[in-house]
């Protein structure tokens, strides 16, 4: 951990709750499933299923989500050999970490862009078009991104320039240094 934040005073550690992702991303589901079935309702279209392909779909979107991650990371300043992927099969999340602290106005680009880019983006493209099946692609998607939401959440008081890192031994927690790293 002082690796991630070299020449930082005591880095904060700051935990999201499990039980708080959870319910971010439950709401975020329903709402968004709210929002599609209400497209589905109001499109007179034929009843869409998605079956196998649309499962396809959303789990190609959820690699997708970590590899935008790890792109946001790259623009933020990380370089590819600093960055780290990983799945925790009995929490049911996957993750990207960087081995490096980023500003917080960085962390927070990297933390936003899947959840705009795959839920809110589809979400509303799908509500535009009347599209049932690409609303609910967009709303799960959004749902993914509960956990993001939260570690936004959790340095809503950090000033921009501030340092904040990964924790590499749990994705729920991140180090925040008010110095500029």
């Amino acid at each position: 951990m002082k690796a991630i934040l070299q020449g930082a005073a005591r880095p904060q550690r700051r935990r999201v709750s499990s039980r708080a992702v959870i319910a971010t991303s439950i709401a975020l589901g329903l709402a968004g499933w709210a929002v599609a079935a209400a497209v589905r309702a109001g499109s007179g279209a034929p009843s869409q299923r998605g079956g196998l392909p649309f499962t396809a779909a959303v789990v190609a979107g959820l690699v997708a989500h970590e590899l935008l991650h790890a792109l946001a990371f790259l623009a933020a300043g990380a370089r590819v050999s600093e960055l780290r992927f990983g799945v925790r099969l009995r929490r049911g999340v996957a993750h990207v970490a960087c081995a490096r602290a980023v500003s917080a106005r960085g962390f927070r680009f990297v933390a936003i862009v899947p959840g705009v880019a795959l839920g809110l983006a589809p979400l509303v493209a799908g509500v535009a078009t009347r599209s049932y099946l690409v609303t609910l692609f967009g709303a799960m998607l959004l749902a993914a991104a509960g956990g993001d939401l939260m570690l936004v959440w959790a340095v809503r008081d950090v000033g921009p320039n501030a340092s904040i890192g990964d924790d590499p031994a749990d994705p729920n927690v991140i180090l925040v240094a008010n110095e500029r790293r």
